[in-house]
């Protein structure tokens, strides 16, 4: 006699699974499609400036001598991204011997996960002229001075960032420390809580919602404004407590019963691999882009990246430590710099 209807065990009945599953995924749709799209808002950059283009993304589009892209050129490119043109994933940027665009249409895929993309939005960039785009342009400056600075250092108020004040200034001679780094900061109107900004709309005190949210997102304590404890901190809940550096990007599992694998460590176990959390070390103190004629080529789309040349590498890799091998972790992306 066939036993047939031990034939489609242990799993369940197709056709009601296949119903069920169909059903779920409908019900998930509608919930998604409940939720309100948000409008993605220009800062106006684009019309204040319409022959130049300043403050827009431009890298990798031909620019002149003063760094200036045609407005033909950059419309061009506009275009090529809102209809999602397909040969910009591929094609190098400013033909042969030119970087890729990294990612350019990845706003236009769907996800089968949460919202849409294109449902969400982001605030309004600060414009050129708001105190928020001075103090952004000085907070940059102020980190690739520190960038081989350790991170447990750079908590330390006594600090030295190895610059010296200039002549002519009250501390003339004077090594810097990082205590002094923010308090050039505060001279800024955006760093300090007690003083008058300019905002979005270029009007003294005229901040948005946005904004203001992201000058009191700069400090715990709005009396005290920006700290040593604070600096370079993110906005994020809970990103100014606790070791700046994230310990996920340090710590191992760990194994009680093996010496050598303290989570100091760094080694991760995941099953039968170990995966080390080090990573291939920067040589300090190499400087990019200090001519106009490097930043000008760099903007024009060349590749100058030499992921074997190892004058630019330390031998030996370590755990993130200081600015600059955070900066290499996320902007490295090649397994071919060290043999």
């Amino acid at each position: 006699m066939a036993l047939t209807h031990f034939n489609t065990r242990p799993m369940p009945d197709n056709g009601l699974r296949k119903k069920k599953a169909q059903d779920v995924r409908k019900e998930i749709g509608k919930v998604a499609d409940r939720r309100p799209a948000r409008t993605v808002l220009s800062n106006e950059e684009e019309l204040a400036f319409p022959l130049t283009q300043p403050t827009s993304f431009t890298k990798g589009l031909k620019h002149d001598e003063y760094g200036f892209v045609s407005r033909a050129d950059y419309e061009g490119f506009v275009m090529s991204l809102v209809q999602s043109q397909q040969s910009m994933a591929s094609a190098p940027i400013n033909g042969s011997g030119s970087r890729k665009w990294e990612s350019p249409l990845a706003g236009h895929y769907f996800e089968t996960e949460g919202p849409d993309p294109g449902a969400l939005a982001m605030a309004p960039a600060p414009k050129l002229g708001s105190s928020e785009l001075c103090s952004e342009m000085a907070v940059l400056y102020a980190m690739a001075l520190v960038r081989d600075i350790a991170f447990s250092d750079l908590a330390v108020p006594s600090t030295r960032i190895g610059q010296t004040y200039p002549a002519g200034h009250p501390k003339e001679g004077t090594a810097a420390t990082v205590q002094d780094l923010v308090d050039e900061l505060r001279k800024l109107s955006w760093m300090d809580p007690n003083k008058s900004t300019y905002g979005y709309s270029g009007k003294l005190d005229g901040l948005n919602a946005h904004e203001m949210r992201r000058r009191a997102a700069l400090w715990e304590d709005t009396a005290k404004g920006l700290t040593v404890q604070s600096l370079f901190r993110g906005s994020t809940y809970g990103a100014k407590q606790g070791p700046m550096l994230s310990q996920f990007l340090l710590l191992g599992t760990g194994n009680k019963a093996d010496a050598k694998r303290d989570p100091l460590n760094g080694l991760i176990s995941y099953g039968a691999q170990t995966i080390d959390q080090r990573v291939e070390q920067a040589k300090e103190s190499a400087d990019y882009m200090t001519t106009w004629e490097d930043w000008l080529a760099i903007q024009n789309g060349s590749d100058v990246n030499d992921p074997v040349d190892q004058n630019q590498w330390v031998t030996a890799n370590r755990l993130i430590t200081t600015p600059r091998d955070l900066a290499t972790y996320v902007h490295s992306t090649s397994s071919t710099k060290l043999t």
